[in-house]
Order: structure tokens, then C-alpha cells, then sequence
């Protein structure tokens, strides 16, 4: 709300003010011209560094000296960060450990003290060069950063038996995964989307997948791509996995 007094002065308007307070001229005071005409450097901003802050809240205070008075004034501005669209493109051999930790870090809130099994597949996700040789491997990038990744098998499956080939027309995706700290952004959708298209232009009619049934966040979204269940299964010291199907004929439901 607007502040009854600033300073000592009451408040006043001018004509053509949009309603923010000023307070009168005081003796010593610099006098500034009508809007416009104040000598006032537009701020400069260049590459936003990331830091933590400005990726909390999306803001970024930018500051700029005045003309007048050899630069002594200075226009400080919160700005609000427009980001560029995020990227979802193939890994890059670079990105092996950044991609490995990123989708990892995903996958880790799963793993408990009565989940043996869950440390080897935890060490085998953060393992991305071992399948980016046998699989397409794509990965979310966030404002520079490595934010996930998702792996499409297109002529035969990495694991659990490698070589194993797929069925014709059959493309599998696996080890989805985005780092909590950049989830909430539509980042797995925007994988999923990618590796559907991808599997399309391929040729590929139908698209596959696993996951368990504590992923609920993964299940949801899976249904609404349109993906069906096709049942369970259950691997010899693993978890009941839950199959999912989408034909690939029709186009993926629209993005929310």
C-alpha cells in the first residue's frame, strides 16, 4: 500500500504521476526532471550468473549510475528473470558425469536400508558413457545446467540382459530422472515429449516403459501422455515393476 508519509514530507502527486508517492523538495535536495529526462543510464545486463539466490526466486537486482553529478545517483531495479526455454537435446561426451549425478541425484530418494538392491542400480544410473554407446541418451539443460536425462532404446535393451533385442516397432525408454532442485518445471514432460517424438522418427509404433509403484509422480505423468498399463512384472531380487504402453500412431496428449 501506498506510504502515508516518506522522510518527513507529505505526500504529493503531480499531474501525469501513476500514483506513486514522492516527498516535497527539501533544501539541498537534487532537482530531476520529468520522467524521461532525468539522466538516468538504462542498467546493463549481461550473461545472468545462477547463483542459488536467483535461482530461488527468480529475481535479479540490477544497478546503473546516473548521468548527472559524474554517476553519484544510482537506479537500482528488481528485475523479474524471463529464462531461456529449456533444452532437451542428445548428451554430449562432456556431460557424461554431469548427466550421471544430475539423473542420479533423481533416482536416490527411492533407495532404503531394505532396498539392497538399490545401491548397484544407483551406481549403474550415474554410469551414463556405458549406454550412451548402446542407447540414445538425452538430457535436460536449465539455465546451463544439466538437469536430467532419460535413456530410449531403440534396437535393444541395455539391462537387465544387454543385447536383449526389443520387439519390432518397439522403443523402450528408461532411467527418466531430473535433480530435485530443478523439478516443478516440466522438465520429465518435456524428456518424455522428446523421446516420443524421437522414437517416431525412427519408425518406432509403440513406446514402453517400467517403473515402481512409489513413483506416483512418474505414473501420472505417463498417464497423462496417454500411456496404458500393460501389467507386472516381477525380477528376481528387484522390485514389482509396472508396465506402460503408447502407440505411437497417435499423438501425445497436449502438455498442461
Amino acid at each position: 500500500p501506498p506510504r502515508a508519509r516518506e522522510r518527513g514530507g507529505p505526500v504529493l502527486r503531480r499531474a501525469g504521476d501513476a500514483g506513486e508517492p514522492h516527498r516535497t523538495r527539501r533544501a539541498g535536495d537534487e532537482e530531476l526532471g520529468p520522467r524521461g529526462k532525468q539522466g538516468l543510464c538504462a542498467p546493463e545486463v549481461g550473461p545472468i550468473a545462477w547463483e542459488p539466490d536467483v535461482l530461488a526466486t527468480g529475481c535479479l537486482c540490477v544497478h546503473a549510475p546516473t548521468m548527472r553529478r559524474g554517476g553519484d545517483r544510482w537506479l537500482s531495479r528488481t528485475v523479474l528473470v524471463v529464462a531461456d526455454e529449456i533444452e532437451i537435446r542428445p548428451l554430449l561426451a562432456s556431460e557424461y558425469t554431469a548427466a550421471g549425478t544430475a539423473t542420479e541425484r533423481a533416482f536416490r530418494e527411492y533407495s532404503t536400508p531394505d532396498k539392497p538392491g538399490w545401491e548397484p542400480y544407483l551406481t549403474r544410473i550415474a554410469d551414463v558413457e556405458s549406454r550412451a554407446e548402446r542407447a540414445i541418451v538425452l538430457v535436460a539443460v536449465n539455465r546451463g545446467v544439466i538437469a536430467g536425462s532419460v535413456t530410449l532404446e531403440l534396437e535393444s535393451r541395455i539391462g537387465p540382459a544387454p543385447g536383449e533385442p526389443l520387439a519390432a516397432g518397439e522403443a523402450h525408454v528408461r532411467m527418466l530422472g531430473v535433480s530435485p532442485e530443478h523439478r516443478g518445471r516440466g522438465i520429465a514432460r518435456r524428456l518424455m515429449l522428446a523421446s516420443i517424438d524421437t522414437a517416431r522418427r525412427h519408425g518406432k509404433r509403440v513406446m514402453t516403459l517400467d517403473t515402481e509403484s512409489n513413483m506416483t509422480g512418474a505414473r501420472q505423468l505417463y498417464k497423462e501422455l496417454g500411456f496404458i498399463p500393460t501389467g507386472t512384472q516381477q525380477r528376481e531380487g528387484g522390485p514389482l515393476l509396472l508396465g506402460y504402453a503408447l502407440e505411437l500412431d497417435s499423438e501425445p496428449h497436449a502438455t498442461r
